[in-house]
């Protein structure tokens, strides 16, 4: 089965940059160490190369790169990399008659590695108007290189997930997007908000995870020794729902892997009834060590029996952390799971630590 996230890239114009293009080259996650598929888009049609290998000689080789599809907001190309070697940096370079496009990436780790760094956070660095929300974040990356592998975003990324203008900014060259926003350096797990879906579906469109079905925006991703299971609340989680008895299967059907699940929301909402003591037995049974939010019924960062959650809007900090935390521009979460243990660190956009917590399995 395939499992598919998102990897935006490290990346440098030349001085005949891209004049064609709407949505920058960014990643997609196959599952499988040994692939990776990019994808972007141009304003009309247009011919690519590829160029890619371990030094940017480029000596692997170079390939054409389909386009998918024509017309007003399509244009969309993509490239699959394959024989890749886990855990690995690539450089590569997109290029026609008349401009060119480098960046790198590394390819994800396998199951066997037990050591797994990751990012979170939610709406908080979305919605910050401080530009320290994105270059800090940069900066945490660049000086911590081990967390350049997978950012996790509880959802409620774009103001309008059907607004194609939002997803042009998302993934834009212009602004500031290349040199200060956080998504064209790390690779990024979406959570699917609450929010109607329109047709088409921008969501599927430009983040082709690994849904389980046509209708739905839930899915799961391994990476190293872990899997990530991303919620849907768009649609019902009861536990008569189709999505709560798919979560039920994904969950029995591979004990043994340690879990953490990403959620947009842990409310009840219009469209989803959530009852959170069924959810945290089903976790508890079925290995799942940790559950990150966005949305919570009270300041969440407790432990439910063996399972820890985590909000990334709220925190239960004391008097003076929040204070600190709030003269400093919100915060982000930087995740080490090494083993049987994971280590939390509660950072603010100045790159303070406000708070550590170690969970111990």
């Amino acid at each position: 089965m395939k499992k598919l996230f998102i990897f935006c890239l490290f990346t440098t114009f030349s001085s005949a940059s891209f004049a064609q293009i709407v949505k920058i080259p960014y990643l997609i996650y196959t599952g499988n160490p040994e692939t990776m598929k990019i994808m972007f888009q141009t304003e009309s049609p247009q011919i690519y190369n590829i160029s890619y290998g371990f030094t940017e000689e480029y000596e692997i080789g170079v390939a054409k790169i389909s386009q998918q599809k024509k017309g007003e907001n399509e244009n969309i190309f993509e490239y699959n990399f394959k024989y890749l070697k886990p855990n690995s940096k690539y450089f590569y370079k997109i290029s026609n008659k008349t401009e060119e496009y480098k960046g790198y990436f590394y390819s994800a780790k396998e199951k066997k590695d037990r050591k797994v760094y990751f990012l979170v956070s939610g709406n908080n660095f979305s919605t910050n108007n401080k530009e320290s929300a994105k270059t800090s974040v940069k900066k945490f990356i660049v000086e911590n290189p081990k967390y350049n592998s997978v950012f996790l975003h509880t959802g409620n990324i774009l103001k309008d997930e059907n607004n194609e203008k939002c997803w042009n900014k998302l993934l834009s060259k212009k602004g500031n997007l290349l040199d200060k926003n956080i998504f064209s350096n790390i690779p990024i797990i979406l959570a699917k908000s609450e929010k109607k879906t329109s047709k088409p579906d921008l969501f599927r469109k430009y983040l082709k995870y690994n849904f389980t079905s046509e209708n739905t925006d839930y899915y799961t991703i391994n990476y190293g020794f872990i899997k990530f299971i991303v919620l849907d609340n768009s649609v019902d989680l009861n536990q008569n729902s189709v999505q709560y008895k798919w979560l039920k299967n994904e969950l029995t059907a591979d004990f043994i892997t340690p879990k953490i699940i990403l959620i947009n929301s842990l409310k009840k909402t219009k469209k989803s009834e959530i009852n959170l003591d069924s959810l945290n037995l089903l976790f508890e049974k079925n290995n799942v060590k940790l559950v990150l939010s966005q949305n919570t019924d009270t300041n969440f960062n407790k432990n439910l029996g063996n399972v820890h959650y985590l909000s990334t809007k709220n925190l239960n900090l004391n008097n003076k952390k929040r204070t600190e935390l709030k003269n400093k521009g919100n915060f982000f979460f930087a995740i080490s799971y090494e083993g049987s243990e994971i280590n939390i660190k509660i950072l603010s956009y100045t790159l303070d630590l406000i708070d550590n917590i170690i969970i111990k399995n």
